[in-house]
């Protein structure tokens, strides 16, 4: 799985070429985008510790938690995606993604650096300066939000599973301790790195599915985006 992991990892990098020559600053092309680097530069960190998991086995953790963080950039992916023939909803459903940083930290900002933000993200304010009152945000507005299309909802399911599983490495409880040290039994070694390839796939399904916006499916770097799935499924 390391090993394929890297080889789909430089395909990403092949994609990121397409998406630089493209050029589109769109909002919502703009946050696809985001949400693509930051799978595909989590997945290039992971892939020594996902070599390792026998030999280094508090790897795992570490590997664990750096998914966690694709698993909700999933959820947030899908939210939008869910909607994309909505092009008004869909839009919606971004601002109220980018909104979610000012609701904590607009009261910190000086006057200056205020104006600043209004000015870069003017459709998430009102006239009088004030952040829209969006939506508030959390895994299951995204979960309820997830309802047209099937396979999006599939893919939801496993990646919500699995944001449960590595958010109790992430948040200290009943079941942090014995989560630490499962991958010291045999047993538990098999299930940490299941989980582990299983979010791996999710990543990668979800990489896919964000490149059709820049790569049409009869590309030959869609053929191979393909094919190093597959490896890494099978």
């Amino acid at each position: 799985m390391g090993r394929q992991l890297m080889r789909f990892v430089e395909v990403l990098n092949d994609v990121t070429d397409v998406i630089w020559d493209k050029n589109d600053s769109s909002p919502r092309q703009k946050f696809y985008y985001t949400i693509f680097m930051k799978l595909q530069f989590i997945l290039d960190g992971i892939h020594f510790q996902v070599l390792n998991l026998d030999g280094k086995r508090h790897y795992g953790l570490s590997a664990g938690l750096s998914l966690r963080t694709c698993m909700l950039d999933v959820l947030n992916l899908y939210y939008v995606m869910d909607v994309h023939e909505d092009q008004e909803e869909a839009e919606l459903r971004i601002n109220s993604i980018m909104a979610d940083h000012l609701k904590y930290t607009l009261s910190e900002l000086k006057p200056v650096e205020k104006d600043d933000v209004v000015k870069r993200w003017p459709e998430l304010f009102d006239e009088d300066q004030k952040l829209k009152n969006f939506q508030r945000l959390g895994t299951k507005t995204f979960i309820n939000g997830i309802s047209t299309f099937n396979t999006l909802i599939q893919e939801t399911k496993e990646a919500h599973h699995l944001y449960k599983i590595f958010s109790k490495y992430e948040h200290n409880g009943a079941f942090t301790f014995d989560l630490l040290h499962n991958p010291y039994s045999e047993k538990g070694n098999d299930v940490v790195k299941y989980m582990i390839y299983s979010a791996i796939g999710v990543c990668a399904l979800a990489c896919k599915l964000v490149a059709s916006n820049w790569i049409d499916n009869n590309m030959p770097l869609m053929e191979r985006l393909d094919t190093s799935i597959k490896e890494l499924l099978n």
